[in-house]
């Protein structure tokens, strides 16, 4: 699972009022039934984006995890 990503929409990050690129850390998921994650949530500071889809966050930081 990811734990911290960055963001590679420019425009979901400008409506955000994100500056630059900061990570993020994922504070949710959801997993389809195929076990496909789509969409993320995350916080960086206090700013917290929901439902970010995962084609627009890149990798940065993962940790093995298993439902």
């Amino acid at each position: 699972m990811l734990t911290h990503v960055k963001i590679q929409d420019e425009s979901l990050k400008e409506i955000n009022g994100i500056k630059g690129n900061p990570l993020f850390e994922v504070i949710h998921h959801d997993l389809s039934n195929e076990g496909v994650i789509t969409y993320y949530d995350v916080k960086h500071g206090f700013t917290v984006i929901n439902s970010v889809p995962a084609t627009m966050v890149e990798s940065v930081k993962q940790q093995e995890h298993s439902h």
